[in-house]
This record gives structure tokens, C-alpha cells and sequence, in this order.
């Protein structure tokens, strides 16, 4: 027996938000028949492993389709050397 779409749906999205190594707010995720399409902007190429690692580990009979768009962003400018 599957789970209603949308009980995996928000299964998932609070799964994500309550990764204390993730905390993506920014994913969306859709049930459609077996899939589950991942999309959204994300922090990182390794958030998105993760986050598919962890949809995978939750529901491993479904088919994970993914769309999400890391957003690399680069540190802030050192203050050394500033007087």
C-alpha cells in the first residue's frame, strides 16, 4: 500500500526543514503517480545529495525526480588586513 501524495509530500518537506544539516526551506516537493519531483533553489551540489539521500532512505520504492537548482554562495570578504 502507497501513502496519500500528500502525506509524503509534507513527510518530506518537514524532514527537510528539520535537517539540522540542511534546513532548505526553499525545496518543494510533488508526488505524481511513483515520482517525487524535488524542486526549488538549495544552498548547495551537496545539500542536494543529501537531500535526495534522505528522500531515497524515507520512500525507496519511489522514483526521485530531481529539479532542484543549487545556489552556491560565496563566502563574505575577509576583514583581514583592514585597518
Amino acid at each position: 500500500m502507497t501513502a496519500k501524495p500528500e502525506y509524503v509530500e509534507h513527510t518530506l518537506i518537514s524532514a527537510i526543514a528539520q535537517d539540522r544539516g540542511l534546513g532548505e526551506l526553499e525545496v518543494d516537493v510533488a508526488v505524481v503517480g511513483n515520482a517525487i519531483r524535488l524542486t526549488g533553489r538549495i544552498a548547495s551540489h551537496e545539500h542536494r545529495q543529501r537531500i535526495v539521500d534522505l528522500v531515497r532512505e524515507k520512500y525507496p520504492t519511489y522514483q526521485i525526480e530531481d529539479g532542484m537548482e543549487p545556489v552556491e554562495v560565496p563566502p563574505p570578504p575577509s576583514d583581514e588586513g583592514e585597518t
